[in-house]
């Protein structure tokens, strides 16, 4: 944002002490809350005590780079604002969010979503503001993790069970972004995200193919009464989106994921005496697998599998992609098993595991299975354990409603 002349002729004026601002002489209405609006963008806040604009650092580094430039970086030059706390509110009550999920916000702000979500889960913030950033850290948020910078340029080596987000709407960003988010999204999974109404009806290109895949989900738009950012500085018309995660069944065909449907099928295989299988594995009858292993293994016809190792109470285990992938989930992680005679590797976060000397090497012999899951769940025990020891999990589940 430029900075008219006759503020900055004001601020060169002005005589600073420590964290304190006086301004020079009594100003004209209009020029002071010109000069004021410099002031508070650029972290000042008016302390009539003190008679002088208080801020948080040195009040004359505050300004020094404002004066040298004729310019301040404001919030909503990044298509910054807040989120009301009634959106806030209806955010996470459409997200559902348990105790035992682990949650991305990918545009963190100053906290008021990441605020509401730290009460009850696990939250990992972005946010690329500086301001913003010291902002968060300044609210001492038990389970959340802060990274400072871009979020669009951040690669999905991890996923979450909810990502809710209010992004910027500037040049189509909140399409974009929320295109990014999904890469974050695990199976079963579910993003809300604020967005500009005008995603709804435009009809370009990246509006309409955006649309497509809210429908291809089953996924929906809901309408923000008229005015409800009005407080953060904007009129603009909003809508929330709701996108469950989608996933490819083992026949390959995509299918959008349900929250129970895997512990349907697994109850009811249960009871006809049936027992899942662990990929790979070869049932009474069935051909064997051809000498060259070309075959993919199985997959149960249920969402989740039995493993050879023995899983630690809430954890789950359940197939994923094209057939050869099992995906392990703890607390706080999850971990994606290539089953595949292939590959046989394991990898923490998102994605399929790449082959790779070291998978190769240790998992081999009779019991290569065994002892892949068996290195898996270490690992992911390790990463429990690491977490343990920063922040202390909720032991009480809590629902937002």
């Amino acid at each position: 944002m430029k900075v008219s002349q006759d503020v900055l002729e004001v601020l060169g004026a002005a005589s600073t002490q420590n964290t304190s601002l006086a301004l020079p002489h009594e100003l004209g209405r209009n020029l002071y809350v010109r000069t004021n609006k410099v002031l508070e963008a650029a972290g000042g806040r008016w302390n009539r005590k003190a008679k002088a604009h208080l801020f948080d650092g040195d009040a004359a580094d505050a300004i020094e780079q404002i004066i040298l430039s004729g310019e301040i970086t404001i919030p909503q030059d990044f298509g910054y604002f807040p989120t009301p706390e009634e959106v806030v509110q209806r955010l996470i009550k459409l997200a559902d969010v348990r105790a035992n999920h682990v949650v991305l916000e990918p545009s963190a702000g100053r906290g008021n979503i990441a605020r509401a979500l730290a009460h009850a889960a696990r939250v990992d913030c972005h946010e690329l503001l500086p301001e913003n950033v010291a902002a968060l850290r300044s609210l001492g948020l038990r389970n959340c993790n802060i990274v400072q910078g871009d979020f669009l340029g951040v690669k999905p080596k991890r996923v979450y069970d909810r990502i809710v987000m209010n992004p910027p709407f500037g040049k189509r960003a909140d399409i974009h972004h929320v295109r990014h988010a999904l890469l974050f999204l695990a199976p079963r999974g579910r993003l809300v995200s604020v967005m500009s109404k005008s995603v709804t009806f435009r009809q370009d290109r990246l509006a309409s193919e955006f649309r497509e895949l809210v429908a291809r989900r089953g996924g929906e738009f809901e309408a923000v009464p008229d005015g409800a950012f009005a407080t953060s500085g904007t009129l603009v018309g909003t809508v929330i989106v709701t996108i469950p995660a989608e996933i490819r069944s083992p026949s390959g065909k995509r299918r959008v994921a349900a929250e129970h449907d895997g512990r349907e099928a697994h109850a009811a295989g249960a009871e006809a005496g049936t027992r899942p299988r662990i990929a790979g594995t070869r049932r009474q009858g069935q051909a064997p697998r051809p000498p060259d292993g070309t075959r993919k293994p199985d997959i149960p016809s249920g969402d989740h599998v039995r493993l050879p190792v023995e899983l630690p109470d809430g954890w789950d285990a359940e197939p994923y992609g094209d057939g050869d992938v099992v995906i392990i989930t703890s607390p706080h992680r999850r971990c994606a098993v290539s089953v595949s005679p292939k590959w046989r590797s394991f990898s923490l976060g998102a994605g399929r595991p790449r082959r790779s000397a070291i998978g190769m090497s240790l998992y081999s012999g009779r019991n290569w299975r065994a002892n892949l899951f068996t290195a898996a769940v270490g690992s992911l025990k390790r990463e429990l354990d690491e977490c343990a020891i920063e922040t202390q999990p909720p032991t009480e589940e809590k629902n937002f409603e």
